[in-house]
């Protein structure tokens, strides 16, 4: 079930690594209650970058890199049950997506936030690499997404083709330790978030 925003709430120091062996990193991360969501902003060199996270028990999804939604998967009954939210937004969407007798294959129903409507379509998931490609098509209009698992839950960014996805494991003394990846990136970056 989806943890209540102000429980992340917090800024945190970060200490990264870029995907296939580029480097690491450092800086800090704020991570503020967006409503039902969060407001997620990175301070590691240069400009901020600005992402929207929602949490599912013991896993925090991001996205970030444009106008972009994030989606938290978390397998049940042959399929999947999520939360999602898009970046500005205050209010979670749920959706259920049910196996559709093709690997990585489902037919997909939803809630839209603020009870603005429900949709149905159908969802994709194929390996690319490391990370998962992910292709909606709701509503007559077609979503594209990257994601990566942590402890069983699949955090997923969607939107602009810039879109990025971080997904962190939150460990009983509120560290986040995960993984990151960008589109194109050809690999995983980690980083670990530990609370000022």
């Amino acid at each position: 079930a989806a943890v209540p925003a102000g429980a992340q709430a917090g800024r945190y120091t970060v200490d990264g690594t870029n995907p296939v062996g580029s480097g690491g990193y450092g800086g800090s991360l704020t991570v503020s209650p967006q409503g039902e969501a969060f407001r997620v902003v990175w301070e590691t060199g240069g400009a901020p970058v600005v992402g929207i996270g929602v949490r599912q028990g013991d896993v925090f999804a991001t996205a970030y890199g444009g106008e972009c939604g994030v989606v938290a998967y978390t397998p049940a009954d042959g399929g999947y049950e999520s939360v999602w939210a898009t970046m500005g937004g205050t209010a979670l969407g749920t959706e259920r997506a049910e196996e559709a007798g093709t690997e990585g294959a489902y037919r997909v129903a939803g809630t839209n936030p603020t009870s603005a409507g429900v949709y149905t379509g159908t969802l994709a998931m194929r390996a690319d690499g490391t990370a998962r490609a992910v292709r909606w098509d709701v509503g007559g209009s077609v979503y594209e997404g990257i994601g990566l698992a942590v402890s069983g839950v699949l955090g997923v960014a969607y939107g602009a083709e810039t879109c990025s996805v971080a997904v962190y494991d939150v460990l009983p003394d509120g560290t986040l330790g995960g993984v990151w990846t960008t589109p194109g990136a050809g690999g995983v970056g980690t980083e670990t978030a530990t609370p000022d």
